[in-house]
C-alpha cells in the first residue's frame, strides 16, 4: 500500500513540475524585453520613475487647511528663560538649545482615537533642518505665555475649538535651515530671539 502511495506521490509531483515549467518553445516568453522601442525602431530609455511632489509653500501667519484642522504657524522662538528651565535640571546638553514651534490649531472636526479630540500634534506639524531631517518634539514642557507646549507633541482640543500651542526641541546650537511642515505645505522659518 505504501508502494503505491509513494508512485502515486511521484507521478503527481513530476506532472506538477512539468505544467510549472510551461510547455512554450518559444523563449521570448521566458525573457525580460531589453528595450522598448519607439517607432523609427530606435531604442528609447526606460521610462522615468515619478519625481516626488514638490510640497506647496507658505509663509508665517499663513494658515494651512487639512479638511478637518486648520494650522497657522506662528514663530520658532529661542527663549533664554524658557531653555534655562531645562538647564537647570540637567535636561539639555551644553551644546543645545531649546526651540519653540508655536502655531494656532484649530479643531475643525477631528475626533482622534478615543473621540475626544486628543492628539499628537508632531503627527501634523513637523520642525525639519537645512538637511531635510524631521525633529521630535521634546518629552517634557513647561509653560510658555499663552501657548500650550505639548509634551511630546500630545494635546487635546475639542471639535470646534482652537488653541495656542507650542512644541519644544532640544538642537544643537549650531543647526539652521529651519522649516516647518504641515501636510504637504512648507514654511520657511527664521529663529526669533525672546525673552
Amino acid at each position: 500500500m505504501k508502494i503505491i502511495e509513494r508512485r502515486t506521490f511521484l507521478a503527481l509531483a513530476g506532472s506538477s513540475i512539468l505544467m510549472l515549467a510551461g510547455c512554450s518553445s518559444d523563449d521570448s516568453v521566458m525573457k525580460e524585453p531589453e528595450s522598448e522601442q519607439d517607432t523609427t525602431g530606435e531604442a528609447k530609455e526606460p521610462a522615468a520613475e515619478k519625481k516626488a511632489k514638490e510640497p506647496e509653500t507658505a509663509q508665517i501667519g499663513e494658515s494651512v487647511d487639512l479638511g478637518n484642522m486648520v494650522i497657522t504657524i506662528q514663530s520658532l522662538d529661542h527663549s533664554a528663560s524658557y531653555e534655562e528651565q531645562y538647564r537647570r535640571y540637567d535636561k539639555i546638553k551644553s551644546t543645545e538649545i531649546v526651540l519653540l514651534l508655536t502655531f494656532i490649531y484649530e479643531n475643525v472636526s477631528y475626533k482622534g482615537e478615543y473621540d475626544d479630540g486628543s492628539l499628537n500634534l508632531s503627527d501634523f506639524v513637523k520642525l525639519k533642518d537645512e538637511s531635510g531631517a524631521t525633529l521630535s518634539p521634546m518629552s517634557s514642557s513647561y509653560d510658555y505665555g499663552v501657548y500650550m507646549v505639548a509634551a511630546g507633541g500630545y494635546a487635546e482640543c475639542s471639535e470646534g475649538e482652537a488653541i495656542y500651542a507650542a512644541l519644544g526641541y532640544a538642537v544643537p546650537a549650531d543647526m539652521t535651515g529651519w522649516s516647518a511642515v504641515i501636510g504637504d505645505t512648507e514654511i520657511p522659518l527664521t529663529v526669533q530671539e525672546t525673552e
